[in-house]
């Protein structure tokens, strides 16, 4: 899950989050719960409230899991 986006494969840039995110998904982040493009110029003012349910979940204020650039 993501403030923006839930998967990026592309390409984001010049945004902002300033939302607030309330969650119980693994892989939450303010712009994207996981990036396999490319984020530039990016951030966040929004708060993240996370209902831990599980250990391996993750919460981020940009991006949760981050493969790409």
């Amino acid at each position: 899950m993501g403030g923006l986006v839930a998967i990026n494969n592309g390409t984001i840039t010049r945004s902002y989050n300033r939302g607030q995110i309330n969650t119980s998904s693994v892989l939450t982040g303010a712009i994207a719960g996981v990036n396999n493009g490319e984020i530039t110029n990016v951030y966040n003012e929004g708060l993240i409230a996370v209902d831990y349910k599980q250990e391996n979940q993750v919460a981020a204020g940009l991006i949760a899991r981050n493969a790409g650039r």
